[in-house]
């Protein structure tokens, strides 16, 4: 379970890099994909058996799916949906 988990993060950083490249051009993405690699929070729940690598893995495809039209005003949608049904 735990390769699993850390093949999710690792799928994570490459899904952030295609979504900043997408976006933002290639050195915003590398920029992007190096965080995310050194953010302690991500690497600690890589290493744990949560729902938060998964959770984060899907979010960030679905992203990278919608491509760059559909993402740019998506983002404050999706929280404003959440929201509502809060």
């Amino acid at each position: 379970m735990l390769l699993l988990q850390a093949a999710l993060g690792a799928g994570d950083d490459s899904l952030v890099y295609l979504l900043g490249r997408d976006q933002f051009g290639r050195s915003v993405a590398i920029l992007a994909a190096v965080g995310m690699t050194l953010a302690p929070l991500t690497s600690h729940f890589t290493a744990v058996i949560l729902s938060e690598t998964f959770f984060t893995f899907l979010l960030t495809l679905g992203c990278v799916l919608l491509g760059p039209k559909e993402f740019c005003g998506d983002g404050c949608g999706f929280w404003g949906w959440q929201r509502s049904r809060a």
